[in-house]
């Protein structure tokens, strides 16, 4: 099954899958795929300013420096002095509001595509997709292994997945993977979410702390 988790900006989706993730490496069972846990900054007032993303490859866990906010997200001038390891003939991939280390993707790309080339002899588990976004579902750019994986359903390796989009893609997302998923159950960063995500993937009844 393809599970869609949803939810709006700063709801917790990337504490969510971690918290699931390990859980699940508790009873032996591995997950695929990237995971996309912000950098925060603690305030003065108790609030937090993120100051960019990291991506954490799994099952290895290496972490990958991926993006970083831009100076004026008003006329949309990059930081990309912050992304390290792009040479100048490999400029960073821009939004509104972040610049994409070129060769972050890549990396992340390439890691998902060795994941996909032994899923036919890796230990079932479950893939991780932390996020598609607006790059990858409305331009086709961006991650674009984790599109092209995600597009081709079920697997030894990952007979169950659980991609992360904005509400706003939901839509969207389903469109695009339910030919190969059937259709996908849209989840949210909860308790009871976690408890049927599980239930999919722990055999027997397994306890997961």
């Amino acid at each position: 099954m393809l599970f869609i988790l949803t939810a709006p900006r700063k709801s917790g989706k990337t504490r969510w899958l971690e918290t699931l993730t390990a859980a699940l490496r508790a009873v032996d069972i591995p997950c695929y795929g990237v995971l996309a846990p912000g950098r925060w900054r603690a305030l003065p007032d108790g609030s937090f300013k993120k100051l960019g993303i990291d991506n954490v490859l799994l099952p290895q866990g290496t972490l990958v420096p991926f993006a970083a906010p831009n100076t004026d997200k008003q006329t949309g001038t990059t930081n990309a002095a912050s992304l390290q390891g792009s040479p100048a003939s490999r400029e960073p991939v821009a939004t509104s509001g972040w610049t994409f280390s070129a060769d972050s993707i890549s990396q992340v790309n390439a890691h998902l595509a060795k994941i996909y080339a032994n899923s036919a002899t890796a230990h079932p588990g479950l893939l991780v997709i932390d996020e598609l976004g607006p790059l990858e579902l409305r331009r086709n750019i961006g991650l674009t292994q984790a599109l092209k994986i995600a597009s081709v359903g079920p697997t030894h390796a990952w007979p169950h997945a659980i991609v992360v989009v904005r509400p706003e893609l939901a839509e969207t997302a389903i469109e695009r993977f339910s030919p190969a998923w059937g259709t996908p159950r849209c989840i949210a960063p909860t308790p009871e979410s976690r408890a049927l995500v599980l239930a999919r993937l722990v055999p027997n009844g397994r306890e997961c702390s």
